[in-house]
């Protein structure tokens, strides 16, 4: 197993304690004041945008009883406003800057940053502890930390996997249809004598399957990733080091293997101008390919696939600031009741009837139970949203279905606390005064970066071209930028 070479610093920031008046304009681009009050007596509308199907026939009916029990806690009804994964970030840009009233929205780590910087969402780092200590009390302080934007927290992540592992998975089938003995193997390159059988012997299979993107070249060499706002380019830091990745020698090194697995006919010859490697899955012709492994994951690859599935761990599970903020919920500036909203979250995080009622919909009607904690799914009864859990919030508290393990939530619980922290956690980078130049480099990494990943190219030849077009694009002036940046996080909040 392939350990992580940097240096782990624990996290010495804390969190401020509750206050009764807070600043909106700690968050950035804001500007106003507000003293926050709450008069339960009242009633309130919650208007909640969120991740998810926009077309389920009876959300109305769920978003009646949520707003029922939530009424009858908290004196507040929802309005539940899903919107599709595809345009969602668009979308919600676009309600952002209209200015309109709305309480709460779903955020990942590829929009979080930027909304905080352009000041659209409320500064929630008293308000969390005060009005949601139970929620709070889920995440460790260094978590927590590496959610937040120049100390300041602005939105409540979800307690689901927040810490994963790369591993190779192959057809375990197959393995042992041919006696394969793969406990040894430590790297892809150690596949190459098992990739020979299956591609002498199983016809219209191929032993490794490239799909979204391609491999992670980086499973090997501890390198993370600072997303520059929703752009696609990204910035990899070794040991405090800011480096433009198409420079680095592991990335050569694994576009250098992908050339040597693509002339072997490994992979499918049409893997860098077509994103097969999906279908090939699907149609039980890849024998492997790299996964994000999480405890639970090849028992949901099985019920997906219909076959069984074996795994080789590549690196020692970590935690990334982008796995913390994978689903967070960030109050908007333009709230007119954050504490509400607040409470609301708490709810949603704590209340195990209510959370089930939003992610499965209502007993009897969407599922029914088969145990006090197992549920069974009612095909096609107008509230199809299992697979979703991950984004409202405290996924520990739902119900198990399918083909869950009876522990899944105490094995998921104990590899997020067991995982190493990144001593990145908590930076942020801000590019928005070189757009211009994010976008040319962007343009750049488009153009090469995936044919070089899937080694259809010569390796050498194409990467001069890439690294020289990417510096005159700008990327140079970027990388300066980030650096400066992270001395200055350093030193400010290490």
């Amino acid at each position: 197993m392939v350990k992580f070479s940097r240096f782990f610093k624990k996290a010495t920031a804390g969190l401020l304690t509750a206050a009764t008046l807070v600043s909106l304009s700690g968050c950035k681009g804001g500007s106003k004041e507000t003293a926050m009050t709450d008069d339960e007596s009242k009633p309130y509308e919650i208007i909640w945008y969120y991740l998810g199907s926009s077309t389920l026939a009876d959300l109305s009916a769920v978003e009646a009883e949520v707003s029922k029990y939530v009424q009858s806690k908290i004196n507040a009804t929802v309005k539940m406003t899903p919107m599709d994964w595809g345009p969602y970030h668009e979308k919600i840009n676009n309600v952002i800057n209209s200015g309109e009233k709305y309480d709460l929205n779903w955020v990942n780590s590829n929009s979080y940053k930027s909304g905080v910087l352009k000041g659209a969402y409320t500064d929630i780092t008293e308000l969390f502890g005060q009005y949601a200590p139970k929620t709070k009390a889920l995440f460790s302080e260094e978590e927590l930390k590496s959610c937040m934007v120049d100390g300041r927290l602005y939105a409540v992540p979800a307690n689901k996997d927040r810490a994963s592992y790369n591993a190779l998975v192959y057809r375990k089938d197959i393995a042992d249809k041919y006696g394969m003995d793969l406990s040894n193997v430590k790297s892809l390159r150690d596949m190459y004598p098992y990739f020979d059988v299956i591609k002498e012997k199983e016809t219209g299979m191929y032993p490794y399957a490239i799909a979204g993107g391609g491999t992670p070249w980086y499973i090997y060499s501890g390198f993370e990733s600072f997303a520059l706002g929703e752009s696609l380019g990204f910035l990899p830091s070794e040991n405090g080091k800011v480096k433009f990745f198409p420079e680095t020698k592991e990335f050569k090194e694994y576009s250098l293997q992908a050339k040597e697995m693509f002339d072997a006919g490994y992979l499918h010859k049409d893997c860098a101008v077509e994103d097969n490697g999906a279908k090939l899955k699907e149609q039980g012709k890849a024998f492997s390919w790299v996964e994000v492994g999480i405890p639970g994951k090849l028992a949901e690859l099985k019920a997906k696939y219909g076959y069984e599935l074996g795994e080789i761990k590549l690196t020692e599970p970590y935690l990334q600031a982008v796995g913390v903020m994978g689903s967070m919920m960030a109050i908007p500036d333009v709230c007119e009741n954050p504490i509400r909203v607040m409470k609301f979250i708490e709810l949603v995080n704590t209340d195990k009837y209510l959370n089930n009622l939003i992610c499965f919909g209502i007993e009897g009607k969407h599922y029914n139970k088969v145990s006090e904690n197992r549920i069974e799914i009612i095909k096609d009864s107008g509230y199809d949203n299992a697979g979703n859990q991950w984004v409202y919030g405290n996924q520990f508290i739902n119900y198990l279905y399918g083909t869950d393990a009876d522990d899944k939530w105490e094995q998921l619980d104990a590899f997020n606390k067991a995982a190493k922290i990144s001593p990145y956690a908590g930076f942020t980078a801000d590019t928005t005064t070189l757009k211009g130049k994010v976008n040319a480099v962007n343009a750049v990494i488009k153009k090469y970066n995936l044919a070089t990943l899937y080694g259809a190219v010569d390796v050498d030849e194409v990467l001069k071209k890439y690294v020289s077009e990417a510096k005159a694009a700008g990327a140079d002036e970027i990388v300066d930028l980030v650096q400066k940046q992270y001395d200055e996080w350093v030193k400010n909040y290490k």
